[in-house]
Parts: structure tokens; sequence; C-alpha cells
């Protein structure tokens, strides 16, 4: 049964209100949660396994226990673990799963305990499908700001769906041929007097998939019908556009189906230059913090990553800056290396190390010590399940 790990996170964490329920996207950006359920659930065209409910809490300062339960077309799933007042650290559910059917909708809730705020980093499942490396990329936007009327702009295809320009910050390189499929997005908020469209978008120009978003239509808009072809080495992303006319719109979540050997894991970063050593969660939004153990993912399958890319957005950092994927607290072999002034895709297409479950992993961003920064508009790589046993990581440093 082919297994890929799916997560939802924030670097340095997102604060739930004492008392409050709130609901969160299965992947992408972790953000403080929506009452309104619709705006965070993803939809499946694939029937999969949804099992391993893992939790990360950062700070806890609740005086009662709070609940984080997965959610199956807007009812309550199997899977729940309770997080004692004041409790940090991560909580399993090892014993539960849940089956979710083609054209189901999927998410998080997060009921949150009296007495103070709850401040989790990561939500992570596995999800599996009975025999196809068949998956769900989601991108989750908390819909913060309204798209700018009569322009075009990109987002990537996984962690906060935030829009930027020009395309090359939002684009991932595919190192698997892969078919992509039902592109959706969840819009919020419209009131444009004109249609606008979300069109995925293939090596700089428009692929086959266009959902159509009809003037002030709100809700889920899905490609149904059509499909991509993706080659080794295409670089793929989502193109957001609106016609003329007055008005503006927000939306909050994009997820399409894709089937791949190698799924990408895609780490969205709308933040300031970091000047410091820092470590980031997997998936999400990249943000910098500098303690490590906020930030790591335990691995629930054995997976194998490879293929470490970053698209530098600005460099102003004045020593050489290297970047990481940590396994269990160490370097591991997977690594870029950022000279001075550069910006643009590094990617290291050499080195892969082997996962295991039980291991803890995340990214590590090696300053250098000099004066300056860096800003990165995404950080990605693709994971995939072993075909046969791989030899343990190689580390290094």
């Amino acid at each position: 049964m082919p297994t890929f790990e799916i997560a939802s996170a924030d670097s340095v964490g997102k604060g739930f209100a004492a008392g409050s329920t709130g609901f969160v996207s299965i992947g992408g950006h972790l953000f403080e949660g929506f009452s309104s359920e619709a705006r965070s659930q993803t939809m499946a065209r694939s029937a999969y396994t949804l099992a391993k409910l893992l939790v990360r809490a950062v700070a806890n300062a609740t005086s009662a226990s709070s609940t984080v339960t997965s959610r199956v077309a807007s009812g309550a799933g199997a899977q729940s673990v309770s997080i004692g007042a004041t409790l940090t650290g991560l909580f399993q559910d090892t014993t539960n799963s849940d089956s979710i059917a083609s054209g189901s909708v999927f998410n998080n809730r997060v009921v949150t305990g009296a007495g103070g705020t709850l401040t989790l980093s990561i939500i992570a499942y596995t999800l599996a499908h009975a025999t196809a490396n068949d998956f769900v990329l989601v991108g989750s936007y908390p819909g913060e700001q309204l798209f700018p009327v009569a322009s075009a702009a990109y987002a990537a295809i996984g962690g906060r769906s935030d829009y930027t320009t020009p395309e090359a910050l939002a684009q991932f390189t595919f190192r698997a041929v892969a078919t992509l499929s039902n592109v959706r997005m969840y819009v919020e908020f419209n009131t444009c007097v004109d249609n606008e469209t979300i069109t995925l978008r293939k090596n700089g120009a428009n692929g086959n998939q266009i959902g159509s978003i009809l003037a002030g239509t709100t809700g889920s808009i899905e490609d149904t019908t059509n499909s991509d072809s993706v080659a080794v080495g295409d670089e793929i992303c989502y193109e957001y556009s609106q016609e003329s006319g007055a008005g503006s719109l927000t939306w909050t979540l994009t997820n399409m189906k894709c089937i791949s050997a190698h799924r990408p894991r895609v780490s969205d970063a709308h933040a300031a230059a970091v000047a410091a050593d820092q470590y980031f969660s997997l998936d999400g939004q990249i943000l910098d913090n500098t303690t490590e153990a906020n930030v790591q993912l335990e691995a629930r399958s054995s997976f194998n990553a490879a293929n470490l890319l970053a698209n530098v957005q600005t460099h102003g950092a004045s020593s050489g800056v290297n970047l990481f994927f940590r396994v269990g607290g160490v370097n591991s072999v997977l690594t870029v290396t950022i000279p001075d002034s550069t910006t643009g895709v590094v990617e290291d297409t050499t080195n892969s190390v082997s996962i295991v479950s039980g291991d803890l992993y995340n990214w590590f961003m090696d300053h250098g010590g000099g004066a300056g920064g860096i800003r990165f508009s995404l950080l990605a790589f693709g994971g995939a399940p072993p075909a046969s046993a791989r030899s343990r990581v190689v580390m290094v440093g």
C-alpha cells in the first residue's frame, strides 16, 4: 500500500484561543483555524486511508485538556489526540484510522481547553492508497489579503498558498513523471464583477486545467474534466488571474490530485530575510525558529527523501549559506550550498536519504555567521516510498 506523509505546519507555531473550536486544513499552512469548516476542507478524488495522527504542541497555557481530531465528510473522524493542560511535545493516535472515499472532504478540528492559548506547530498524518502512488497536494492560506483587481499572480502547489510575482518564485521542479488533475480552490470572499480563473501552469505557460470563478461566486471551484501530464524537469505552479472589472476575492485552500512515485513536499516562505542560523518545519509556512524541537516532524512511514530545492528570492548575506535536511538533529548529506548573492533555484540533484518510522526530520539553515540576510520563496524536496529495503541515512557534521 503506497503511503505518503501529509502535514500542515507553521515553523513558529499558531496559537488557538482558550475555549475555541477551529477547523484546520489537512495540509499546507497551519493557521489558527476557521469557524466555518468548509473553508478548511480538502476534496479527495481517490479512496484513501488516513492514519497516525500526530500533533506537536510547542506552548500551552490551558487549564483544561484540548483535543485535535480528524474530520471526514463534515463529521467526526476516528482519530483523536488529547493534550492535557500545560503539556507540550508530540501527541499521537497510533491506533485509529479513517477511510476517505472518493468525493469526500476531510480536515482537522482543534478544540482548545479553558484558561489560555494552545500553540501548535504541526498536525500530520499518513495518507495511503490501496494500489497506486496516488495522493493529494494541498496548499492553504488564511485569506488575510485580498487578491488585487486586473492582475495575475502565482502560488506554489503546497505550503502557504499565498500569491507572488514573478512566476519563477512559485515554481516547483518535478523530478518524476506525474499526472495532475482535479485542480480545486476554495473561494471565501468574492465581490468581483467579472469572472476570474485558477490555472495550472507548466513551464511558464497555461496547462490544461482551468477553474472558472464566476463573478461573485464563493465556495469550491474545481476542474473535474481536464488533467496535465508532467515530465521530469517540468516547472509547476498555480496562476490566479482576474479580469478588469471592480472587486476582489480571497481564497483559503488549493488542492489537486497527483499520481507520481515522487511526492512533492513544498514549504512556502513569505517572511522577512533570515540573518542567523535557524530551523524550519517541513510543509506549511517557513518562518525562523531557533529551537529545533519545535519544528521536528516524526516520520510515521518509511520514505526516501531527495532533490532538496531552495528557491532564493533575495540574498544579502555576506558569507556562504548552507541548507540541510536534518534527521534526528544531525545534518544529512542532502544539502545545498548557496553562494554569496546567488538567487533563483539551487538544488541537490545527487544525494538522497532514507527515512524510517520514528525518525525526526526538519530543515536547518546554517547562515555562515556573516552580515545580511537571505529570503526563500519556497523550500522543497521529493519523498518516495522505498521500493525495497534501503540503507540507513548517512549523516555528516
